[in-house]
């Protein structure tokens, strides 16, 4: 019988391994390339959030000394305590915040931002009836404001400006009252989950039917009504039985 010699072409081509084409071997080491940038990229932007991070908490820690300097200088300002109580806010100093932003509504109790950031302390606590009460309480400061500032948008309508900086004006106390409108909405469906949470299902009601006017919180606030007039019927029909 015939027998090939060792190292016939037949013999090599079966114990050669079979390698990938060019193509495929370059989409490869493409994807390995597109993968080693994408982790470089990754550590390059956490580092980057962590720089901002150590400047944010720098630059608190600047506005913290320099509220405290202006604390002892300027006496009986609501604007002074409130701006301390958010940075204290900010840094978790829950309790520092919680009583400048007291004296701030004891000084004026239309301070609609201390009012906030105090539903924001209780809420943090899970002290929900005092977090509803401090929503709801912000939630009306807002809603004066942003009728004062369609009073001004009034004024500066009737006044006798020029067209061009009567415009300009209008657009800036516009953009203010749009602000306003939508904090106000952000105060009235935490009050109404306040309300909820501490099983005042009757309290919330209002709120959270306030808070669904606003297009940003409308199918929050529908979700959360469903769940309020759930408990409210189930309540009611608890005390008939």
């Amino acid at each position: 019988r015939h027998r090939r010699r060792p190292g016939h072409p037949s013999d090599r081509s079966r114990q050669q391994p079979v390698r990938a084409s060019l193509p495929v071997r370059q989409e490869a080491q493409r994807d390995v390339s597109a993968a080693f940038y994408d982790v470089l990229l990754a550590r390059e932007l956490d580092s980057i959030a962590r720089r901002n991070l150590e400047q944010k908490e720098r630059h608190l820690e600047e506005a913290r000394r320099s509220i405290d300097a202006a604390k002892t200088l300027v006496v009986g300002q609501a604007d002074v305590t409130t701006l301390s109580g958010i940075i204290a806010f900010k840094q978790g100093r829950l309790d520092d915040a919680e009583k400048d932003l007291l004296v701030s509504l004891q000084v004026n109790p239309d301070e609609c931002e201390a009012a906030f950031y105090l539903g924001k302390i209780y809420a943090a606590r899970k002290e929900w009836m005092a977090s509803g009460i401090y929503f709801a309480g912000a939630a009306d400061g807002y809603w004066k404001a942003e009728l004062g500032i369609t009073g001004k948008i009034q004024e500066i309508e009737e006044s006798e400006l020029a067209a061009p900086r009567k415009a300009r004006l209008i657009a800036r106390k516009k953009a203010q009252r749009l602000s306003a409108q939508a904090i106000k909405a952000t105060c009235q469906y935490n009050g109404a989950a306040g309300y909820f949470n501490a099983g005042k299902p009757d309290q919330a009601l209002g709120l959270a039917e306030l808070a669904a006017a606003h297009p940003s919180f409308a199918d929050l606030a529908a979700d959360l009504l469903k769940r309020i007039r759930s408990r409210s019927s189930a309540k009611c029909s608890k005390q008939i039985t």
